[in-house]
């Protein structure tokens, strides 16, 4: 029996490995989806992003539950796992109307807060997933500038 930190790291040296056995990933998909509220968001993150880069069965189903998880626990993410578990859905091509106005409005009301990092990564999921939000992008270019 492992805890949601292991589980998070074989994901992602799964990614690092680009290890796409399909009875391992469907087995490691199937216990996130047991163990996910024993995760913390660092590690619903990792999961994501490393599940945006293997291709498996389960992904999608994977995904929707996640991102349920990420929109109900909002709050307890940091801005960088918030754009973190956006763009790996950007990536995969789920667009979701709630999760991006969760992450716009989040980033726009707390961008004084935003490392680079997150914010390039928010606004790069964005433009994947065809969002647009005229006071986030107003927000960010102001953020920018200064």
């Amino acid at each position: 029996d492992c805890g949601p930190i292991t589980i998070a790291t074989v994901w992602h040296a799964f990614e690092v490995l680009q290890f796409e056995d399909p009875h391992s990933l469907e087995a490691l998909a199937q216990e996130m989806l047991r163990r996910l509220w024993d995760c913390d968001p660092p590690e619903v993150s990792i999961v994501l992003h490393a599940a945006a880069q293997l291709d498996f069965a389960s992904r999608k189903e994977l995904f929707e539950k996640l991102l349920e998880y990420v929109r109900q626990q909002e709050g307890s993410f940091s801005l960088r796992h918030l754009a973190v578990c956006f763009h790996a859905a950007a990536k995969v091509g789920l667009r979701n109307e709630a999760l991006c106005q969760i992450v716009v409005t989040r980033f726009r009301e707390h961008i004084t807060d935003a490392d680079a990092l997150a914010l390039t990564s928010a606004v790069y999921a964005c433009g994947l997933v065809a969002y647009f939000q005229q006071d986030f992008f107003e927000s960010v270019a102001r953020w920018l500038l200064s």
